[in-house]
């Protein structure tokens, strides 16, 4: 409960002047250190895409190894 009361304490009556954007988020978007931010979050997502894409690969892969051994199985075939 105290924590709870510094940090409404701290929200209230510390002047706002502190609590400016850093120069990435509030600097010039054509600025080399905001573009490559840019970026990275632009890799980072395609880094992010490629995995569930393989994750949904692996579950289609065990989808179609499940109807061929049932297949299979109905036949009165062995596994």
């Amino acid at each position: 409960m105290i924590r709870f009361l510094i940090q409404i304490f701290i929200l209230l009556f510390v002047p706002q002047s502190l609590a400016l954007a850093c120069t990435v988020c509030f600097g010039d978007p054509n600025s080399p250190l905001t573009q490559s931010v840019g970026w990275g979050i632009w890799v980072m997502i395609g880094f992010i895409g490629v995995v569930l894409s393989l994750f949904a690969l692996l579950f289609l892969n065990f989808r179609r190894r499940m109807k061929k051994h049932a297949s299979l199985f109905a036949a009165g075939g062995r596994l």
